[in-house]
């Protein structure tokens, strides 16, 4: 590979299908890479070379969800239903998007949870040439993520003339679908049989060992700040220098702490 490929990360999609090629030495074609990402074998992302607006989303856990009862207008006599203020990705993974427009540029990964998965297929089916047309359905919008897959973004535009932003069925201008190296890695690792597979798109729950021991650590890290000896004699206190220190960061608004925080104090005291 490249000096140039290795310093910035990622692949166009041809460049992708070479460099796997030279991994598995296996001749890996652009289709091949398509089915990979279809399969959660490989996880793809996308590089917006401008902006485009999104909505920010946070992992849940499912007992976070809020619900509301609305009457559904279209049954005859009316009734009433409950609605989730939060979308469901599986198992007891939820996101809670914000109102608020962000805006995005570089490097996101695709989460595979919406229209992105229709993208990818579509995109399969016209290298593979095999006539399929997969049918378009992005009701919930398209989305990315972070790489830790805590971060979720639902992609939006706004309409002409009009002030409030929409989630889009396709990806905007000015963007391209590429491979990281470290994902193409971790996915030739895994046909070679040399490392396990790699969690599938749109599969993340909060439930995992991982995520456990995090919750544990961070918990024991509390009860030191906290403590007698520790700076911190109030959450309160120790929430607003977190904010402050942590300033346009991922993760750390306040509202993200107030609800992540607790949850490691419950995880440390169980553990």
């Amino acid at each position: 590979m490249s000096k140039l490929f290795k310093a910035k990360g990622f692949l166009s999609i041809p460049e992708a299908a070479s460099y796997l090629t030279g991994l598995i030495t296996e001749l890996v074609t652009e289709a091949d890479i398509y089915q990979l990402a279809m399969f959660g074998k490989l996880r793809l992302a996308v590089h917006f070379f401008g902006y485009c607006t999104a909505n920010r989303g946070d992992l849940i856990n499912e007992s976070e969800v809020k619900w509301k009862e609305v009457i559904d207008p279209f049954a005859r006599p009316p009734e009433t239903t409950r609605v989730p203020d939060s979308m469901h990705i599986g198992g007891t993974s939820w996101i809670r998007f914000d109102e608020a427009v962000v805006s995005l540029t570089g490097l996101f990964e695709l989460a595979m949870i919406g229209g992105e998965v229709t993208e990818i297929e579509t995109l399969y089916h016209e290298h593979a040439n095999d006539g399929i047309q997969p049918e378009a359905l992005a009701i919930d919008g398209l989305f990315v993520c972070n790489e830790e897959r805590t971060v979720f973004y639902r992609l939006t535009s706004k309409l002409s003339n009009k002030q409030r932003f929409y989630p889009i069925d396709a990806l905007p201008d000015g963007t391209s679908i590429v491979a990281t190296v470290k994902a193409l890695e971790a996915t030739a690792a895994i046909l070679n049989g040399t490392e396990t597979p790699v969690a599938a798109h749109g599969t993340t729950d909060l439930g995992k060992t991982k995520e456990q021991s995090y919750q544990v650590l961070i918990g024991a890290l509390l009860s030191l700040l906290e403590g007698d000896d520790g700076q911190f004699k109030k959450r309160a206190a120790l929430v607003a220098k977190l904010e402050e220190i942590g300033a346009n960061k991922t993760g750390l608004s306040k509202s993200t702490l107030d609800r992540r925080l607790p949850e490691c104090d419950k995880a440390f005291k169980g553990a």
